[in-house]
């Protein structure tokens, strides 16, 4: 095993997500029917990748808050093994749904107790259809 990470956001490491999620490719396409009636079918762009329910383990408070600022950054580069390409590749993505299970709680001093433990942390993350900046 190494201490690679699988993932880095902007070029930051964060821990790496549960495995199991989901990994889509959908390719859109503009379509018609030419004069004898035939449909014909214009590819737009490259496959859009979607790794859908990415998931984290039981996390921290501090962990979590550092995740969902990301994720309300909405877009960010992701430097991963392109399973497509066979390469490390770079590509902007898109957060989409962010949840988490609170598990515990701690008092902090204020009038309401603070969450301070989590698990199921997860979201999803879209491609943006960029063109893709190759690691040097």
């Amino acid at each position: 095993m190494t201490d690679k990470p699988i993932w880095l956001y902007n070029g930051v490491a964060y821990p790496p997500p549960l495995m199991g999620y989901g990994m889509m490719a959908s390719q859109f396409v503009k379509e018609g029917r030419n004069a004898k009636g035939e449909l014909t079918i214009d590819r737009i762009n490259r496959r859009m990748e979607k790794l859908n329910n990415v998931a984290f383990p039981v996390t921290t408070y501090d962990e979590m808050l550092r995740f969902r600022r990301a994720v309300e950054q909405m877009e960010v580069w992701i430097t991963y093994w392109d399973l497509y390409l066979d390469r490390v590749n770079e590509r902007k993505f898109y957060f989409g749904d962010f949840s988490v299970e609170i598990v515990a709680y701690e008092d902090a001093g204020a009038a309401v107790l603070k969450p301070s433990r989590f698990k199921s942390m997860k979201c999803n993350v879209i491609d943006m259809g960029v063109a893709d900046r190759i690691p040097g």
